[in-house]
């Protein structure tokens, strides 16, 4: 069995953005761990590129989760090649309709923003961006939905483990001592919906001896899990000193992330607010932060 890594770049016409780390797992069948982004010049990289490696064409496209970027040339490859796409249940309703899922994913961010001091007329154009990327994506015709997986393969059985976090249905895809756990665990941070989900999700990766993420460095090890462990626990804590003598949403995000200057591009203005709402609500749940009249308050020194 080989493991081949492969770099899909961010689309130039999107602006800056990560890259995506596909993997190709050649053995008696040739699988693709997701896809990367969808667009011309990715088409033809994928495409010779999995040649190069006689890797073409795929049987099987397994996606970590459900977030463009990681699907994205999936659609294209099912439709060129006939391989199957398959996703864990909780995060199938993404690949139906991926504008749906921005509208109800910004909306939900709103809601957090407005009350926490936020104006809408900031954030007018950001949903009309996200919705830009999705529009121009090529949507898969079908896919297969699961909640467990197992593939035997020459080289071992390859399985799907759920890791929730980052989102409800992400998993990572284990074999031997390997993992490959899409943006459940990125080197330094990541985005995550559910902290407390991805808490137990990160004990749950560090067990495996090279752990390979959907961006940035690969492979991941033990020790770099418990970094990202740290990572999240400091931030809990600079969230709490935010918020000592009271702060809303808005003072917390801005301290946290602006340092007073505010950069109105799409990735440093809605994500932000998306996690660091994240932290307040564990936080919360953990009875060491509460809201009262728009304000969040610590209720303690530290975590």
């Amino acid at each position: 069995m080989k493991i081949i890594p492969i770099t899909v770049p961010f689309p130039a016409a999107f602006g800056i953005g990560k890259a995506a780390n596909c993997y190709a797992i050649k053995d008696d069948q040739t699988l693709l761990i997701d896809a990367g982004w969808d667009s011309p010049e990715n088409r033809v990289a994928l495409k010779k590129g999995l040649e190069s490696i006689d890797a073409w064409p795929p049987e099987t496209i397994l996606l970590t989760h459900g977030h463009i970027d990681h699907f994205g040339l999936g659609g294209y490859l099912h439709e060129l090649t006939g391989a199957e796409i398959m996703i864990h249940k909780k995060d199938a309703y993404m690949l139906d309709n991926y504008e749906d899922y921005i509208r109800e994913w910004y909306d939900k961010a709103m809601v957090d923003a407005i009350e926490g001091g936020f104006e809408a007329k900031e954030l007018e154009d950001v949903r009309s961006k996200l919705l830009l990327v999705s529009k121009v994506m090529l949507k898969p015709t079908s896919y297969t939905e699961f909640e467990e997986l197992k593939i035997e393969l020459k080289g071992g059985t390859l399985k799907a483990m759920n890791v929730p976090g980052h989102t409800p249905g992400s998993v990572a895809y284990t074999i031997r001592e390997e993992a490959f756990c899409g943006d459940a665990a990125i080197e330094n941070t990541i985005n995550v919906q559910d902290l407390k989900q991805e808490f137990l999700s990160l004990q749950k990766l560090k067990v495996f001896k090279n752990i390979y993420p959907g961006h940035d460095r690969l492979p991941l090890h033990s020790q770099d899990i418990e970094a990202l462990e740290t990572h999240f626990i400091n931030r809990l804590d600079d969230v709490m000193i935010a918020c000592r003598n009271g702060a809303t949403l808005r003072q917390i995000v801005e301290k946290m992330y602006f340092a007073g200057s505010r950069d109105e591009s799409l990735i440093k203005t809605i994500f932000p607010i998306k996690q660091t709402s994240a932290y307040l609500h564990y936080l919360e749940g953990e009875g060491a932060v509460a809201k009262k009249n728009g304000m969040w308050f610590a209720l303690r020194g530290r975590l």
